[in-house]
C-alpha cells in the first residue's frame, strides 16, 4: 500500500465493486479517540446519541499499490438521518462526523465508478474505501448487480443483544422471487443480494428453533435476526408471560431525531412475548406501548412518509425518539 503508515485489520463490506476496510496505525500515533459512547441503535429507533468521527481514506481499486485518490466527492448520511458532504484532499482522505451505526455512503468522481455502500460506524476510527476506473468496473464476488441492493444480516442468540452466531444457514427469495442461499459466517454474519421489496428469509441451525419471517429490503443496510435454543424456545412463552410489563413512550420526529415531532403516526407491532399493541402518536408526537420486556417489533406509517418496520429492546420503562422520512425525500 502506498500509504506504509496504515495497516488493513478488517474487511468490512464489498457492494458495487467497493471494499470498506477498518485501519489502524502502525507508527505509534493514535487515531483520534473523543471518548464518545457506543450508539445504543443502528437503526430509526434510539434511546441516545453521541458523535463519533470517521477518517475515510479512498483507494484505486485497480492499482497493484493500492494508490490514494484526492478529488473524490463523497456524499454521507449518517444512523440518525444527517446528510453530509466533502472531497478527498491531496491525501485522499476526507473526515466525517455524525451519530454512531450504520451510514450510507455514495463515492462519486469522474473516470471512476460511482459506488454506493452501507457502514457500520459505531466508534471513531480510520476505514478505507475502494473506487474502480470506469473501464475496469465490473460485477464482483459479493453478487451485487445494477438495481439490486444488499442486506447485511447479523444473527444473534436469545436476542438482537445475544452473542453473534456463526453457521446459521439462511435461504429464501428477494422481492422477484429469485431464491439466495449464505451461511453466516466466524463473525454472525452474511451479506445477501437481490431485488428490493419484501423479501422471505429462513433461519436454521442445529440445536436452534427455526425462523421464517418476511423483510422488507428496500436499500442496502444492516439488520439483526436472532434464534432461540430450542430447549428455550419451548419454555419461552409462559416464562415470558409471567414477567412484568414495562412502558415505552414514543418521540416520532420528521427527517431525523432532531426534527419536528409528527402527530397522527400509526405505530403497530408486538411485544416480546407476541403480544400484538397500536398507538397513534398524539399532538405531541408521543404516544406510550406496554408490554412484555425484551425484543419488540415495530412499524411506523403516516401519509406523506416512507414507512419503518425494525426492532427494538425495550428491558424497561423509558423513552425513546424515532424518525420518519417526507416520501419525496426518501
Amino acid at each position: 500500500m502506498k500509504n506504509k503508515h496504515y495497516l488493513a485489520i478488517l474487511l468490512s463490506l464489498i457492494i458495487s465493486g467497493t471494499a470498506l476496510t477498518a485501519f489502524a496505525q502502525d507508527d505509534g500515533a493514535k487515531i483520534p479517540s473523543f471518548g464518545f459512547a457506543r450508539g445504543q441503535q443502528a437503526d430509526q429507533l434510539v434511546l441516545n446519541q453521541d458523535y463519533v468521527t470517521l477518517k475515510l481514506y479512498v483507494l484505486e481499486g485497480g492499482s497493484n499499490n493500492d494508490q490514494l485518490i484526492p478529488g473524490v466527492m463523497v456524499a454521507v448520511m449518517d444512523a440518525a438521518g444527517n446528510e453530509f458532504e466533502g472531497t478527498t484532499d491531496s491525501n485522499g482522505a476526507v473526515v466525517f462526523k455524525g451519530q454512531p451505526g450504520t451510514w450510507q455512503f455514495v463515492l462519486y468522481k469522474d473516470g471512476y465508478k460511482t459506488a454506493k455502500m452501507a457502514y457500520n460506524v459505531t466508534q471513531s476510527h480510520a476505514a478505507a474505501a475502494y473506487l474502480q476506473e470506469a473501464n475496469l468496473a465490473r460485477m464482483q464476488s459479493s453478487g451485487q448487480y445494477d438495481g439490486q441492493v444488499a442486506l447485511t444480516v447479523l444473527v444473534h442468540e436469545g436476542s438482537v443483544n445475544g452473542m453473534l452466531l456463526s453457521g446459521v444457514r439462511i435461504d429464501g427469495s428477494d422481492a422477484a422471487g429469485n431464491e439466495f442461499e449464505a451461511v453466516t459466517d466466524s463473525n454472525g454474519s452474511a451479506v445477501i443480494s437481490g431485488v428490493p421489496g419484501t423479501w422471505l428469509f429462513n433461519f436454521a441451525k442445529e440445536g436452534y428453533q427455526s425462523v421464517s419471517l418476511q423483510y422488507n429490503v428496500s436499500e442496502t443496510h444492516e439488520a439483526a435476526a436472532y434464534l432461540q435454543p430450542a430447549a428455550e424456545a419451548a419454555q419461552m412463552q409462559p416464562s415470558v408471560q409471567s414477567q412484568e410489563l414495562v412502558a415505552l413512550t414514543v418521540l416520532v420526529h420528521e427527517g431525523s431525531v432532531n426534527g419536528m415531532l409528527l402527530s397522527g403516526v400509526r405505530i403497530d407491532g408486538s411485544d416480546a412475548a407476541g403480544n400484538e399493541f397500536e398507538a397513534v402518536t398524539d399532538s405531541d408526537g408521543s404516544a406510550v406501548i406496554s408490554g412484555v420486556p425484551g425484543t419488540w417489533l415495530f412499524n411506523f406509517a403516516k401519509e406523506g412518509y416512507q414507512s419503518v418496520s425494525l426492532q427494538y429492546n425495550v428491558s424497561e420503562t423509558h423513552e425513546a425518539a424515532a424518525y420518519l422520512q417526507p416520501a419525496a425525500e426518501a
